[in-house]
């Protein structure tokens, strides 16, 4: 389901947006050149009160006009869920750059595990000694 009805905001830019690869911000001398632009996010049905409110428009929609604006809701509605299902798709396949903060994270995550794991094992291990002095402890057991 888009978002729909949530107004955003989109950044325009008057200088050359550097490539995402090469680390650099948008700041200094070109930074000034941008703008925020507040952008109604929602459908144009609900934004403009739908095909009659439209100028030039005597109010009277056929029921071919209507069919077809259903369409093309439906399909604008599906290219929007397509373009939000890509972005995810390719913001799970990057992969962050390494810095020495996110290598001592994961060092510390391994850690972490391996140390759950061996505190699992010393749990199955005592209980089964427990199990075996529980056992013995029965009167009529021997």
């Amino acid at each position: 389901m888009p978002l729909g009805g949530v107004p955003g905001f989109v950044v325009f830019c008057e200088h050359e947006t550097p490539p995402m690869d090469s680390g650099a911000a948008v700041s200094g001398a070109g930074a000034g050149d941008c703008r925020w632009a507040r952008q109604d996010a929602r459908p144009a049905t609900t934004r403009r009160g739908g095909c009659a409110s439209w100028p030039g428009r005597s109010g009277r929609v056929t029921p071919e006009e209507q069919e077809l604006a259903h369409q093309a809701e439906s399909l604008a509605d599906h290219a929007v869920d397509l373009a939000f299902a890509d972005a995810l798709r390719q913001a799970a396949d990057e992969i962050p750059e390494q810095t020495p903060e996110l290598k001592a994270l994961a060092e510390a995550k391994q850690k972490a595990q391996a140390a759950a794991v061996a505190d699992e094992e010393r749990i199955k291990k005592l209980a089964a000694a427990r199990k075996r002095a529980r056992q013995r402890a029965r009167p009529g057991s021997d």
